[in-house]
């Protein structure tokens, strides 16, 4: 009689610890969950970052190369979802004779982050149309 008293306490002590065990592994596994899609959001962001600045640096080439500061990239060389937005004014000191180019460069990501980039750069004014 005594043994079976024993085994009974001993069923008891390993529900605790199986319960205990569930929920060690559900907080870690929430704590997990939230890294991850932390990681994932920041990803994105810098994600579009990188294209947003790629996308104003070679927007600013193009000027450079003779475009018009106010002109379209060709089709398809730019995501739909990348705005550019180009400004120009005239350089000062010994900057004169030279036009200060701003290229920024606005994208909203899915979960609905602005992010915007900016590229500045001096053209001589002859090469801007």
């Amino acid at each position: 009689m005594r043994f079976e008293t024993h085994k009974r306490g001993r069923r008891g002590v390993m529900l605790t610890e199986i319960l205990v065990s569930i929920a060690l592994l559900a907080v870690l596994g929430a704590l997990a969950a939230s890294v991850t899609m932390d990681y994932y959001s920041v990803r994105e962001r810098y994600v579009w970052q990188q294209a947003a600045r790629w996308a104003a640096a070679a927007q600013l080439q193009r000027i450079h190369a003779g475009a018009a500061w106010d002109s379209a990239p060709p089709d398809g060389t730019v995501s739909e979802q990348i705005l550019l937005e180009t400004t120009s004014q005239p350089g000062r000191g010994p900057w004169e004779g030279y036009q200060l180019v701003t290229v920024v460069a606005r994208v909203e990501t899915a979960r609905g982050l602005p992010v915007h980039e900016q590229v500045r750069g001096y053209v001589d004014r002859r090469d801007v149309p």
